[in-house]
């Protein structure tokens, strides 16, 4: 493998680390702040054993008694953050939330959530894409001198994409094309957000100043994902066009 691909190959595993501290912070964030754009702040948790007309033992009134006391400790949790979110960032959105907007989070928390605990969970173990790639082509060989062929099970390097190694695969190729399709809808969502706050923060009671403030706290979830989108749109044709 030449200096140029290990290059690549070191560049890539720092950025999927960043992701990966990315994609860990972003699920605290999506379940105390973005799921509660969906949640009414009056809505209160109903006790269960309430609805069931028959005789419930009292160990079990006692489970769905703790299951609505824990649930409405949540809320209340979720409530505070969300107060305090709005109060330092201005954000009239989450006041009333948008329809379109509602249909934004619904996805986020449909797509978006699960795929973040897989992809921790498969950094941690550390990917196993790269071999299931370099199965499917051609892998270098080194030929002994007298004559026999032999591969080097660390550096096995496919031979229509070098830069693609065993080494050097953070998260599982198989994952790739819904890393890139995370890329694509989170920077779109995020740009629609932005410009309703551009063109309406001012009808909603913000000044300049605080219009800015909160396009600087949205910012992020842009420009990260986006270049999630280019970076796995790079990995993804390498793969395909060699």
């Amino acid at each position: 493998m030449t200096e140029s691909n290990t290059s690549t190959n070191t560049a890539r595993h720092r950025r999927d680390t960043f992701y990966f501290w990315f994609f860990l912070f972003h699920i605290p964030t999506t379940i105390l702040i973005d799921s509660s754009f969906l949640i009414p702040s009056s809505f209160n948790p109903p006790n269960i054993s309430s609805y069931l007309n028959v005789d419930l033992n009292p160990s079990i009134i006692t489970v769905t008694s703790f299951i609505k006391s824990s649930l409405q400790s949540f809320l209340n949790f979720q409530n505070s953050i969300l107060k305090f979110h709005i109060e330092q960032n201005h954000d009239f959105m989450a006041l009333k939330p948008p329809f379109w907007l509602k249909v934004f989070i619904f996805f986020e928390l449909a797509f978006q959530l699960p795929l973040f605990f897989i992809l921790v969970f498969d950094y941690l173990r550390g990917g196993n894409g790269s071999a299931k790639i370099n199965s499917k082509t051609n892998s270098k060989t080194n030929t002994s001198n007298n004559g026999s062929d032999t591969t080097d099970d660390k550096h096995i390097t496919s031979s229509t994409n070098p830069t693609v190694t065993t080494s050097n695969i953070k998260f599982s190729t198989k994952w790739w094309l819904l890393i890139f399709t995370y890329g694509l809808n989170a920077s779109f969502t995020t740009i629609v957000c932005l410009i309703y706050v551009f063109l309406d923060g001012e009808s909603n009671g913000l000044q300049a100043s605080e219009i800015y403030q909160l396009i600087g706290v949205y910012c992020p979830y842009l420009l990260i994902p986006g270049m999630i989108a280019f970076d796995y749109y790079g990995r993804i044709q390498d793969v395909l066009l060699g």
